[in-house]
């Protein structure tokens, strides 16, 4: 809810409270799994990609490289979020063309990709 309204900082607080009690099995829906590198992971992708939008909403990098080491799988759309947070328009830009190649139409993926071009200071399309 409070990310909802904008609230960033409070649903940061309030989603790390809720992991931490998954973390110490509080909450009853905790399940983990075993990672590539053998940690155990006790938050599923839902969590983590949340975690990732309110980083993002922040702009806080560091939370984002952090965050990044909770994935098992990385998706194309985390990626380009990596890469827009960190500033590094290009390899954004570039992501943003993958996608169109599957999504032509996208008024999103596009929207992006022009936004990319812009802080590159690519003005000829």
């Amino acid at each position: 809810a409070a990310f909802g309204i904008g609230a960033c900082a409070r649903a940061y607080m309030y989603y790390e409270e809720f992991l931490r009690g998954l973390r110490d099995g509080i909450a009853p829906t905790a399940t983990s799994t075993q990672s590539s590198q053998g940690r155990i992971r006790w938050c599923d992708p839902g969590h983590v990609s949340f975690l990732q939008r309110i980083y993002s909403f922040l702009h806080e990098p560091d939370g984002l490289t952090g965050i990044a080491t909770l994935r098992a799988t990385t998706t194309i759309r985390e990626q380009t979020l990596d890469y827009e947070t960190a500033l590094d328009w290009t390899n954004a830009l570039n992501c943003y063309e993958l996608q169109l190649q599957e999504d032509p139409m996208s008024a999103e993926f596009n929207t992006k990709l022009l936004a990319c071009q812009r802080n590159l200071g690519q003005f000829a399309i």
